[in-house]
């Protein structure tokens, strides 16, 4: 199961101003917040990248090479 940053960030994120607008946490106090702590997106981003294997390709899940088409399955 590969890991997926993205997504992650956007339940974070939503569940966060969710909170914000029920009246749980203060929009200032999210702000604040914000503001100390987005560098972290970044570093953690750039680290997810550089651990990623090399030649990463979407395509190897599913048994292709980058630039080929996949074989036809035999008629029955």
């Amino acid at each position: 199961m590969r890991f997926r940053l993205f997504p992650v960030i956007v339940i974070v994120l939503g569940v966060t101003f969710l909170m914000a607008n029920l009246g749980i946490v203060p929009m200032e106090e999210l702000r604040h917040l914000f503001h100390t702590w987005w560098p972290l997106l970044l570093v953690a981003s750039g680290s997810i990248m550089i651990l990623r294997p090399a030649g990463h390709c979407h395509h190897q899940r599913c048994g292709l090479q980058e630039g080929t088409l996949p074989e036809e399955a035999p008629k029955t």
